[in-house]
């Protein structure tokens, strides 16, 4: 699971994972556009990490598209990746994110996180952080909070997620 990674946070962390019964790795996809090779060096990792013993979650991050300006196509998604040859359970985010528990620590966590570190946090992500609103902002902070919800061990994403990621262990 290490091969063709560009940074593991932290060995030491991803050690003691490994040696639980079932751990679980999750990756998240805004749901616009077609799936296209990019999304398969993530696919390819899952793979990497269903092999290695791990339980793969996908979020189909419905909401999270919405909240980034762009249009969720729910349906294409799963055609597509359910014709890949990944075991994974796909998670529509809207199932879990609109309920109270998940909207309350969205809250305390917004709390929590000033405007210029959500900013931040979105630089490599958002289209037009110069002009960026108020949802760009709750997008990093739902994202953190996936994890949690999710039940994840494990967090995969490009170095384009990082700073969300890393925002996430300081709160």
């Amino acid at each position: 699971i290490k091969r063709n990674t560009e940074e593991i946070i932290t060995e030491p962390e991803l050690t003691k994972i490994l040696s639980k019964k079932s751990p679980v790795v999750y990756c998240g996809y805004e749901i616009s556009g077609p799936i296209h090779l990019g999304h398969f060096v993530t696919i390819t990792k899952l793979m990497n990490f269903q092999k290695a013993g791990f339980k793969v979650k996908i979020l189909l991050a419905d909401l999270h598209t919405k909240l980034n300006k762009k249009t969720p196509e729910t349906e294409a998604w799963k055609k597509t990746l359910n014709s890949l040859n990944l075991k994974a359970e796909f998670v529509l985010g809207s199932s879990f994110q609109l309920k109270e528990p998940y909207i309350l620590d969205l809250f305390n966590l917004s709390q929590q996180t000033t405007i210029n570190r959500g900013l931040r946090s979105m630089q490599e992500i958002a289209r037009d952080v110069k002009n960026a609103t108020t949802s760009q902002i709750i997008y990093p902070l739902m994202q953190i909070l996936d994890v949690k919800y999710l039940k994840a061990d494990v967090s995969l994403g490009g170095l384009n997620q990082r700073k969300i990621y890393m925002l996430g262990r300081e709160e």
